[in-house]
């Protein structure tokens, strides 16, 4: 074996293993540590989002925002393929590379369009399990609350800011279910 070759394979191996050291891992351990704090504050604001739009849904129509939203990015999405399409037979556009441009914009604005549609549908769904969860076990304990207690859950429920103020809505409506001996129905997530 060829002791030359042998000790500049393991210079290099050390020298590599030195990069990986000093260099990599700690960008790559950095990096990590910025996608699970984003990823925990991007997941807090969902969830807090789901319990805000609840509170703000009871004289909303969201699936119709939801539904006008939709024609209105895909009127826009529309508009920008027709675009591109004018572009690529323009000369002046394939020379400058706008049609280019055009093309790129337009598939990322489409993909863009479609995650934000996705998290607005994910929202909605949720928002409307709790709010259904919330109306069933209020109208459970209604017969055997009074009016002004019956105004108070609403109120409170009216005034949610996050998963927390709902939480402590639930727990106070569990704690009076269980003065009262009435049973709700279990709590829905969503």
């Amino acid at each position: 074996m060829d002791s030359k070759g042998l000790k500049e394979r393991i210079t290099s191996g050390l020298i590599v293993w030195l990069l990986v050291t000093i260099f990599i891992q700690p960008i790559l351990s950095f990096t990590w540590k910025a996608v699970v704090a984003v990823g925990g504050f991007v997941h807090q604001g969902y969830v807090d989002r789901i319990y805000r739009n609840a509170a703000a849904m009871i004289d909303s129509n969201p699936y119709g925002e939801l539904t006008l939203f939709i024609l209105v990015l895909f009127a826009l999405i529309a508009t920008l393929f027709w675009t591109q399409r004018s572009l690529e037979s323009d000369p002046i556009s394939v020379y400058l590379h706008i049609s280019r441009f055009v093309r790129l914009t337009s598939w990322a604005l489409t993909c863009m369009c479609l995650l934000v549609v996705f998290g607005r549908l994910a929202i909605l769904k949720g928002t409307a399990a709790i709010t259904e969860s919330f109306t069933q076990r209020l109208t459970v304990l209604a017969p055997a609350i009074s009016d002004t207690e019956y105004k108070t859950f609403k109120a409170r429920w009216a005034g949610m800011q996050g998963k927390a103020d709902y939480d402590a809505l639930v727990a106070a409506m569990d704690k009076r279910a269980a003065e009262l001996g009435v049973t709700l129905p279990p709590v829905r997530k969503p």
